[in-house]
């Protein structure tokens, strides 16, 4: 007959999967947030950059060219509007700081999902594995305190991007992901 202690230990060990799968799925929508963040940032990096580039460019040509002096004005001041947002903004560092959030996140998933999918499953003292989801707890929160906020708009994104599938996840993957048996 197997003593209170054995079924506290199997209780503890389901609840220990439990959390590990809700902390992959956490972890799999803030990786794609992060990266979802990280193209709109760069994206706009290039969509104020260039127009700027190009507008100061075009300044200089003209004013240089003897034509109008209201004309290279325009442009010099539309250049200076862009590159002084971009500067405000920074979207280059945003990109690069989500983006570097999102490759942490990738690297938490798949070592939760290897420990979800194979070491829960061995024979590993259920000590053992409360001891190694409150690492995971851990490194989850180094990572979160260190990242920045995702946008709203980057997680909608990302959420939506997951739901259809077209993050090339199926519901079958997104499920062996979360550790869900078949």
């Amino acid at each position: 007959m197997a003593s209170s202690r054995d079924f506290l230990k199997g209780e503890t060990s389901i609840n220990v999967t439990e959390e590990a799968r809700k902390l992959t799925v956490d972890v799999l929508y803030s990786e794609k947030g992060h990266f979802a963040a990280a193209s709109f940032w760069s994206k706009l990096y290039f969509c104020l950059g260039l127009p700027a580039a190009v507008l100061a460019a075009a300044a200089g040509a003209i004013f240089f060219g003897k034509s109008d002096d209201l004309i290279p004005g325009l442009f010099a001041f539309g250049a200076a509007i862009l590159t002084a947002v971009t500067t405000f903004l920074n979207p280059q560092e945003r990109a690069d700081k989500h983006h570097l959030a999102g490759i942490q996140y990738s690297n938490l998933r798949r070592e939760l999902r290897q420990f979800v999918q194979i070491e829960l499953n061995s024979e590993i003292d259920s000590d053992k594995k409360q001891e190694k989801l409150k690492k995971f707890t851990k490194q989850i929160h180094s990572v979160q305190s260190q990242s920045p906020a995702i946008p709203y708009f980057s997680w909608k994104s990302a959420k939506k991007m997951l739901q259809q599938g077209s993050a090339e996840y199926t519901d079958e993957e997104l499920d062996l992901a979360a550790g869900k048996p078949k």
